[in-house]
């Protein structure tokens, strides 16, 4: 009867002791995970150190993607400078020219316009989303940004560029993301235009 209250009580020492231990884990670890990323400074507003961190994953060929933007450029205005803000890439299969999309915003990206061809994707959809010639328009685009011919077409033709997006697609898919848009708000995930729009709504009071 000793032997076996003596057994118990080392187990309940031992239970404990790993409780601990896994406390002091989790509290060295980012509490959102979902921003641990090492490569984000091309794609990203503001220092990763701000109290609020807004992650933005999107698809360029998605309607509401673009009209999130004034949501989110509103709420990031009035929140300004104490946000972080990310862009990741999640484009859908069936949207043919999603891909290629986030691939000439990637290419952009490494000569310090990600901005300004992030948002003439999505304000000017109607001008490419139903295209054969997409890429057409895409590299009109590119010149009215005046970017870098040569780098740029070597990215372009650089395989490796399009398997990190999808590999960035299927970290979100980890992350429980399915659709577009879909944004973490402080790890607070919302999908689609109008969670989104109650999301900002409640935490902008």
């Amino acid at each position: 009867m000793n032997q076996n209250r003596l057994l118990f009580a080392v187990l309940i020492i031992l239970v404990l002791i790993a409780a601990v231990n896994v406390g002091r884990r989790l509290a060295g670890r980012n509490p959102y995970p979902v921003f641990e990323k090492k490569d984000a400074a091309l794609r990203s507003q503001g220092s990763p150190e701000a109290p609020i961190k807004l992650i933005e994953y999107i698809d360029y060929q998605c309607d509401h993607c673009a009209q999130v933007l004034p949501l989110i450029d509103e709420y990031i205005a009035k929140r300004h400078p104490n946000i972080y803000f990310e862009v990741r890439y999640y484009p859908l299969r069936g949207n043919r020219h999603s891909l290629r999309a986030a691939h000439y915003a990637d290419c952009a990206a490494r000569q310090g316009k990600f901005w300004m061809v992030h948002r003439l994707l999505l304000e000017r959809q109607a001008e490419w989303m139903g295209r054969d010639d997409a890429e057409t328009v895409f590299q009109e685009y590119m010149n009215q940004i005046r970017v870098e011919p040569e780098p740029f077409s070597a990215c372009l033709a650089d395989e490796t560029v399009e398997k990190n997006i999808l590999a960035e697609r299927q970290e979100a898919a980890e992350l429980g993301v399915t659709s577009t848009p879909t944004i973490f708000l402080n790890g607070v995930m919302a999908v689609g235009e109008e969670s989104i729009r109650h999301l900002l709504e409640k935490t902008s009071s």
